[in-house]
């Protein structure tokens, strides 16, 4: 019981959402962190139209990164969550859900966010899936740069290749 309320109050809050920018859409998902260290995708999963105005789409992304939680990774149930996935964004294959996209994620810890655009790898040989662009990443302070994180995810997906 002491050691959970260590984690409590002194575990770094983290979280982490991922934007996926297709021709028509934005698919907005939060991951949980595992007790093992690994992010694990959610339920919590948000399709919404490009045209989405700017104030709305800050306040989704902030609901999404509030929403990320620790979960037990041993009683996960990932493949149900993948179900969900596919669902929700009628992407039924790794194929469908990798073409056309443009993946910025958005990681926070405390009061620092980082927001990081990707490389598309595509589906099959040695780079495939998304890849970071470590030399283009945005920090922001949630404290100082209030409202400023949906503007720097759309910046982003220029930046995505």
């Amino acid at each position: 019981m002491i050691k959970n309320l260590l984690n409590k109050f002194f575990k770094p809050n983290e979280s982490s959402v991922h934007v996926i920018q297709y021709p028509h859409e934005y698919v907005i998902e939060t991951f949980n962190s595992s007790d093992t260290g690994t992010w694990v995708r959610s339920n919590f999963i948000s399709v919404k139209p490009l045209d989405i105005e700017i104030d709305a789409f800050e306040k989704l992304i902030n609901l999404h990164l509030d929403s990320s939680k620790k979960v037990n990774y041993k009683k996960y149930d990932i493949k149900s969550v993948n179900e969900t996935y596919k669902k929700i964004t009628k992407r039924n294959s790794i194929k469908k859900q990798m073409e056309n996209a443009k993946l910025v994620s958005i990681y926070r810890k405390n009061n620092l966010i980082e927001i990081t655009p990707n490389i598309n790898g595509g589906t099959s040989g040695d780079n495939k899936g998304f890849r970071d662009i470590r030399d283009k990443i945005i920090t922001l302070d949630k404290n100082l740069d209030n409202n400023r994180i949906a503007e720097n995810v759309i910046k982003l997906f220029s930046e995505c290749k």
